[in-house]
């Protein structure tokens, strides 16, 4: 079977005026339009198209239908079967598809993998569709809403799920997560060699960009020993050594509270600062200097009646290297000068956003799905156009196509 193909990522700029319909899954032009997924390269037919009726693609993904809209609006009683993962996406292809004649857009909720079946459902036989669409990555509107969690510009939950629909299923102690983890879930629970390897892998990290991606490792893995070490902490409570009871339960308390507080804030918590603060809170209280002169060794029996480790998870949660402020310093300055290689403004910590949610949503995985299930469902002479945003998808493609997969 011989499939006309082509990357987006390479596509040579034509000046064949074609009437084929077709034709429209292979250019691109650059309207974008502002505020919705229309496609990054929305498609547009070149020339009038009337003498191909009755043609079927598929487009993957649908996203906010802008490149389904155009390939409808190519020639009248063209079908297209609108694919994707979102569940928001898949609502508003079916807002969409209403004002179509039934049948013409066809909404499909599924990833790539799934594209088989999904096709079987509607009756669709193999090598009959005429042309796909494949669009890779995310959408406008997902990178914008800051509930979903995939872009930098504000603040909201690591999530970075294209199909999140989640729910916790809790068994006995232990809390069982059905479907793909949030890349909150990865950056918590991933093993710190495997972390490193998903940012070196797939967030693309040159050796010209080393150091930068030193301080974007440490501050995540950083960030991570420390949590772990107020776990440990907080979790030998019950199993400490030394007097069950102190001289002074209500200033215990209370020095309790600052030291969780401080330790939550990723703030030093040293012997001297902790006599301080129970000298303060003792002369708050009524109790008099000689009757209570808070020593190191006070502090240090509080410590172990009070849960807190003072050997080694303690020196990880309070001690950073000397180093660290400084490069968080320079990174930060770096996130609102750095540039990317098309001297567009760039923030540091894009390409670790971008390995994250590839690991998240198994994106490359699914790409691979797509071009070997499209193999089998176009049929011969039809149109296949890929759009792919980075050379990891890129690579993919050029694999799928130089070996004559299609």
């Amino acid at each position: 079977m011989k499939v006309k193909s082509e990357s987006a990522r390479t596509r040579p700029q034509r000046e064949n005026k074609s009437a084929d319909l077709t034709d429209a899954l292979q250019c691109a032009s650059k309207n974008v339009r502002a505020g919705t997924h229309a496609g990054s390269h929305a498609i547009t037919p070149r020339h009038h198209v009337t003498w191909l009726p009755r043609r079927t693609f598929v487009d993957l993904t649908f996203g906010a239908g802008g490149h389904t809209k155009h390939i409808l609006a190519a020639a009248k009683g063209v079908r297209v079967f609108a694919l994707d993962r979102d569940p928001a996406a898949f609502r508003r292809a079916q807002q969409m598809a209403k004002q179509y004649p039934a049948g013409q857009l066809v909404p499909l909720l599924g990833r790539f993998s799934e594209l088989g079946p999904l096709l079987e459902h509607q009756g669709v036989s193999p090598g009959s569709l005429d042309g796909a669409l494949v669009d890779c990555g995310c959408s406008s509107m997902q990178m914008d809403n800051p509930q979903r969690g995939f872009g930098l510009a504000r603040q909201g939950p690591l999530d970075m799920r294209m199909d999140a629909a989640r729910q916790a299923l809790h068994w006995g102690s232990f809390t069982v997560f059905p479907g793909e983890p949030t890349a909150a879930d990865v950056v918590n629970f991933l093993d710190y060699d495997s972390l490193v390897q998903v940012l070196k892998l797939y967030g693309e990290e040159k050796r010209a960009k080393k150091q930068q991606f030193e301080v974007n490792e440490r501050s995540i893995c950083g960030w991570r020993k420390q949590k772990k070490a107020l776990f440990a902490c907080s979790s030998q409570r019950k199993s400490f050594r030394g007097p069950k009871n102190g001289a002074f339960p209500d200033v215990e308390r209370e020095l309790t509270d600052f030291v969780q507080e401080q330790r939550a804030a990723h703030l030093a918590v040293n012997i001297e600062l902790q006599q301080a603060k129970a000298r303060e809170i003792a002369r708050d209280k009524g109790i008099q200097p000689e009757d209570f002169k808070a020593s190191k060794h006070w502090v240090s029996r509080f410590m172990r009646r009070a849960g807190f480790s003072l050997r080694w998870r303690t020196s990880i949660s309070q001690k950073l290297p000397e180093s660290y402020e400084e490069h968080l310093v320079a990174f930060q300055s770096r996130s609102s000068s750095s540039v990317d290689s098309l001297g567009r403004p760039s923030h540091p910590a894009t390409k670790t956003f971008m390995a994250l949610r590839i690991l998240v949503n198994n994106e490359l995985n699914e790409l691979h799905w797509a071009l070997s299930l499209l193999r089998w469902w176009l049929r011969p002479g039809a149109r296949l156009a890929v759009l792919a945003f980075h050379s990891l998808e890129d690579r993919i493609v050029k694999r799928h196509f130089q070996a004559r997969s299609f």
